[in-house]
């Protein structure tokens, strides 16, 4: 489900959401800085077995998008898809322990296009995580972004990376930029 209240260790301890349109995801009517500073800081409570790939597909192909169920209406056909991912562990096929995300960056990719009726320029993603080869360095000597940037990549300007360490009013601030390009650039269906 979408993140609507957040709690535990490190967290925003709020409740995020419902958003302005009473859904449990953001859209213009929200100030987007706050309501993405609240839920963004989700904390580091809970099981350490993150997932976050395998979470986003589950969003887009609305695994529970029926009537009254939590992500009921979130990807529509009217509207950019921005995805975000907020992860400071591996994920992916490589990951050490054997508890990532099933699947690759190719068949994220080709999961959320296909959510978006295979338009790729009507999605934006924007990820904050740990980077390799930069100066956000990680938390251990295990973690490796390196599917997950592979993914944010293949989005192209459309992609948005940042260090997971920092404000994240400021950062998703920073990634509007993106995101307004490509409501710009949006491609209506059919």
């Amino acid at each position: 489900g979408l993140v609507v209240q957040t709690g535990g260790s490190a967290s925003s301890n709020a409740a995020c959401g419902p958003y302005a349109t009473g859904a449990n995801y953001m859209t213009e009517a929200d100030n987007l800085a706050s309501s993405f500073a609240c839920a963004a800081q989700v904390g580091v409570s809970g099981a350490g077995i993150e997932r976050p790939m395998n979470a986003m597909e589950a969003a887009v192909r609305g695994d529970y998008a029926g009537a009254g169920q939590c992500n009921e209406g979130f990807v529509r056909e009217d509207a950019l898809l921005v995805v975000v991912l907020i992860t400071d562990e591996w994920d992916g096929p490589g990951d050490p322990e054997g508890d990532g995300s099933s699947g690759s960056a190719g068949t994220w990719y080709d999961t959320v296009v296909a959510a978006k009726g295979g338009i790729a320029e009507n999605i934006v993603v924007v990820t904050l995580s740990y980077i390799n080869a930069g100066t956000c360095p990680p938390s251990d000597a295990f973690f490796n972004p390196a599917d997950i940037q592979t993914f944010t990549e293949m989005f192209g300007d459309n992609g948005f990376q940042a260090c997971i360490t920092g404000d994240f009013g400021a950062t998703f601030m920073e990634a509007t930029g993106v995101i307004e390009e490509a409501c710009n650039n949006f491609v209506p269906p059919g």
